[in-house]
């Protein structure tokens, strides 16, 4: 559609067109004779075509900028047609990532749930916790001791009593086979939350496990079974508080500080992990 400067304009020229054609053969009088030769005719039509040339240059004008405007729509279109398929793609990445990471935790707990493997975690639970129930029996008998000494005294018997008995335990190559099995899914999980995204595969991973699996696992980092250190297996107030309730029968600290277990134990990984 014409705009009104296009229709001023054509309607201009085809009025010096009607009066170029109808004017040489109509005597009205108006201007003198010598107005109406050929050349003034003449110049009447070229008027005319400079009024349609400046119509049709405004229209190509306008034409080519709607011409700009569809392509930078058209553009913007494919741009976001392809941050859309961008965002698909890695919407689809997440979700075989998670889906991956999920199989694996269900293949650890099928192993994990196997007879042989539950009565090799059973009897090394028993065996450690009745030893160092032993040990804080003896803490209990002794008179003037700070709470923070009792619980540094304890995690280092902790450290010494695993590390040094561990590998000549019959149950030692199940263990180590469970714990390399756990070992791989915390390592996956670590690089997955190293990838930028919240970290819920942890805590999804250790509910997975029942208590004497869990405290095992963590009592692993402290004995040399040649694991890499991952980060989601520091002890921590929460591991250290349900390892003393399992010691005290009681879940609670009272005799030793949570906290101090934990960091005192998690210098014992640090160690271990650094040669």
């Amino acid at each position: 559609m014409f705009k009104i400067t296009e229709r001023i304009l054509l309607i201009a020229a085809a009025f010096f067109v009607v009066i170029g054609l109808v004017y040489p053969f109509v005597n009205l009088g108006i201007l003198p004779q010598a107005y109406v030769g050929p050349e003034h005719i003449s110049s009447l039509f070229s008027l005319a075509g400079v009024f349609l040339f400046v119509a049709a240059l405004i229209y190509q004008m306008r034409e080519y900028r709607l011409q700009v405007d569809e392509l930078k729509k058209t553009a913007q279109a494919q741009e976001d047609t392809s941050r859309a398929l961008n965002e698909q793609k890695e919407i689809l990445i997440e979700q075989t990532s998670n889906t991956f990471v999920f199989n694996v935790v269900e293949a650890f707990v099928r192993y994990k749930n196997q007879p042989e493997v539950q009565s090799a975690i059973l009897k090394c639970y028993e065996n450690y916790i009745t030893t160092f129930r032993i040990f804080h029996q003896q803490q209990l008998e002794r008179v003037g001791i700070s709470k923070a000494e009792a619980t540094k005294e304890f995690a280092n018997y902790i450290h010494k009593t695993f590390h040094s008995t561990i590998k000549d335990r019959d149950e030692f190559y199940t263990i180590k086979n469970f714990v390399q099995h756990a070992y791989n899914v915390l390592y996956l999980i670590d690089k997955k939350r190293g990838s930028g995204m919240q970290d819920w595969f942890t805590p999804y991973f250790h509910n997975q496990l029942l208590k004497r699996e869990r405290l095992v696992l963590y009592l692993t980092t402290i004995g040399y079974l040649d694991m890499p250190l991952v980060k989601n297996l520091y002890w921590n107030y929460h591991v250290a508080k349900e390892f003393i309730g399992a010691v005290q029968h009681a879940n609670n600290e009272a005799h030793y500080d949570a906290e101090l277990l934990s960091s005192t134990l998690n210098e014992h990984v640090m160690k271990i992990a650094t040669g």
